[in-house]
């Protein structure tokens, strides 16, 4: 049984998307209330910049991945 299915794909990358979609809905329905809450606005720059941070760090960690499997195929396969 085919386990990989785009259905079970896509649902793993929407639900995340939604998320991010309400997240910016609700920024930038505070952006545009006349007065500022810092209150919501600071712990708002905080979440973007924890979420920055843990898609640097797995970038990061896949490009060394990637790296380590380009210097494998190298080495097993000198034609490459």
């Amino acid at each position: 049984m085919n386990t990989n299915r785009w259905w079970q794909r896509t649902t793993t990358c929407i639900i995340p998307a939604f998320l991010i979609l309400f997240l910016l809905l609700t920024a930038c329905s505070i952006l545009y209330n006349k007065e500022l809450p810092v209150r919501v606005l600071i712990p708002l720059a905080g979440v973007g910049m924890i979420f920055t941070l843990l898609w640097y760090a797995i970038q990061l960690r896949h490009w060394k991945y990637c790296v380590h499997v380009n210097r494998r195929l190298r080495e097993l396969v000198p034609e490459y």
